[in-house]
């Protein structure tokens, strides 16, 4: 099956990012995009190697986050530059490790593809020789049967307490003294991050 090039293409959006990752990962890291995209083309019509590929992503994705764990507990947990600097790690860690296997993957257009072929086959399946709604049924209960998760809305439901424990954060005095002493130092350190970003294509987000 010859899989078309915008397949692995970098999404501009995914549905149900709330978070608007797809437009912050780029734009902090600009080097996942053409990570992503190399990935794609390797492993997006050999199921084995999208297995290896995420196994790989899971030791790495842990192995990273003990790293930073371990220099969090040594480090000076009073100094706002060292947790900052914790958090621009475990964002670029979660960006290639995590979220390229977890929901570029299964949310962007190399899922879309092979949802189009489901609902395809699915109709080649079903038995054309009922009536047009006995057909159409069938074709639907086949794709249902292929398609349907029980998680389909676990991340929403996460996403949305995310979204109501940045409110309140922002509205508590204290809170929101530390979280914008926390954007000016990410504000500042934007573009040496960029900088170190640019040059991790194909190299995945370095080392933590």
């Amino acid at each position: 099956m010859k899989i078309p090039n915008h397949v692995f293409t970098f999404p501009k959006t995914l549905p149900n990012d709330l978070e608007g990752f797809a437009f912050f990962y780029p734009a902090k890291f600009p080097g996942i995009v053409a990570y992503y995209e190399n990935i794609a083309k390797e492993v997006t019509a050999d199921p084995e190697a999208f297995r290896i590929y995420g196994h790989w992503a899971h030791d790495e994705l842990f192995a990273g986050f003990h790293k930073i764990k371990k220099d969090f507990d040594a480090g000076d947990q009073d100094d706002m530059a060292f947790l900052v600097d914790i958090d621009q790690r475990l964002n670029k860690l979660t960006c290639y490790r995590f979220w390229v296997v977890n929901y570029l993957f299964p949310d962007g257009p190399v899922h879309d593809f092979f949802v189009d072929m489901v609902r395809k086959y699915a109709r080649i399946l079903a038995d054309t020789g009922d009536t047009l709604e006995a057909f159409e049924t069938k074709a639907l209960q086949i794709e249902r049967d292929m398609l349907q998760s029980d998680y389909a809305d676990l991340y929403l439901r996460q996403a949305l307490s995310g979204v109501r424990v940045a409110h309140h954060l922002e509205q508590n005095p204290k809170t929101s003294l530390l979280l914008r002493e926390a954007e000016n130092i990410i504000n500042a350190g934007r573009e040496k991050m960029g900088r170190r970003s640019a040059r991790s294509v194909g190299q995945g987000f370095g080392s933590c």
